[in-house]
């Protein structure tokens, strides 16, 4: 059965402070973009969809590549997260029951077995699953700068992506949220338990190497884990090798 995924790399990343999207900015010496669908591939995608925005088209094709016997397409994205995700769906026929990663690029470190176990997750019985880690920190609801609520710690988790998905499920959330004019989920597990009642999600184990690049400080600290990754093995294979185990 295919594994379809989608790597999203629209966002502009004004945080990162960088003068070009944050999808683009280099991650030692390699576009974030790039690392980012290495990793996909090295977790067992069949086929990647990039999504980058309108302006990036012609940049991403010369720079983006996948490794021999994975398709890659790459499209344009839309003015949120939730679109340009939609859009990169459509670009994906198959089975209902097929699975279908997303990815967030800026997240280029996630290992191979992150990808592999959610996609485990969903052909075990799941309608989607993602990598998630306990929460360690103690976190409030608040009204301005008011804590009105601290809840149960243990029944917390921080999500990451990857996230994969049955095809039918996310498709059918997707389309209820164009339908509904809805473009507020921050993620695509969120918008699946909103407008897909009953829908199961699990969790696998996430990791905290898995950081997302928003600002340069997350980007020093993900040259210096590359780094640590590339003087472990010797080549970096936990984001550029599709057999790698990334562990």
């Amino acid at each position: 059965m295919p594994t379809d995924a989608i790597v999203l790399a629209a966002g502009a990343g004004e945080r990162l402070g960088s003068a070009v999207p944050k999808a683009f900015a280099a991650l030692s010496g390699v576009p974030i973009v790039v690392r980012a669908v290495r990793g996909v591939a090295a977790g067992g995608a069949d086929r990647i969809v990039v999504v980058v925005g309108p302006d990036r088209l012609a940049e991403a094709a010369a720079v983006v590549d996948a490794p021999d016997g994975v398709a890659l397409s790459i499209v344009a994205g839309g003015g949120s997260r939730v679109e340009s995700t939609r859009l990169g769906l459509a670009c994906l026929q198959g089975d209902p029951a097929d699975v279908v990663i997303v990815h967030d690029a800026a997240r280029p470190l996630a290992a191979a077995e992150t990808f592999r176990t959610a996609v485990a997750a969903v052909r075990a019985g799941a309608d989607g699953a993602t990598a998630a880690l306990p929460a360690a920190d103690t976190i409030a609801f608040v009204d301005g700068r008011l804590i009105t609520e601290i809840p149960t710690r243990s029944r917390l988790a921080r999500i990451q992506t990857p996230q994969a998905f049955r095809r039918d499920v996310l498709t059918r959330a997707h389309e209820a949220a164009a339908a509904a004019d809805d473009a507020t989920a921050t993620d695509d597990c969120g918008l699946v338990l909103r407008y897909v009642p009953g829908a199961r999600i699990a969790w696998v184990q996430g990791d905290e190497r898995n950081l997302k690049i928003t600002t340069r400080l997350d980007l020093e600290l993900a040259t210096r884990l590359l780094a640590q990754f590339e003087g472990d093995d010797g080549a970096g294979s936990r984001s550029s090798s599709r057999s790698s185990s990334g562990t």
